[in-house]
């Protein structure tokens, strides 16, 4: 799970970052990543009944609900052969031939 998803952005910034940019990009993504890590444990303290523990589980939900929605309109802006080209490479089976 996790760490799938951290291998996924990893390939994503590789794939899609230029490379003089690289470094830049993985900082500031580290430390966004960082900052909403420790916005979880600040919930946690702030939100420490039992009774209210649905509420950090609707925000964690949320979270990734909207992480979804974010990858999803990102997805969909690629052209459409670019889309095709990325899962022939990762051994999906789809040709360009078999589409058009």
């Amino acid at each position: 799970g996790l760490w799938l998803f951290d291998l996924a952005v990893m390939q994503l910034q590789q794939e899609h970052v230029p490379d003089n940019q690289l470094g830049t990009v993985s900082g500031v993504q580290a430390s966004i990543q960082s900052f909403f890590e420790i916005l979880s444990f600040v919930a946690g303290c702030v939100v420490h009944q039992p009774e209210r523990f649905h509420w950090l589980m609707s925000g964690s939900c949320l979270a990734v609900a909207a992480a979804a929605g974010l990858y999803a309109l990102f997805a969909g802006k690629q052209p459409r052969h670019v889309r095709l080209e990325a899962g022939q490479q990762h051994g999906s089976g789809t040709s360009l031939d078999q589409v058009t």
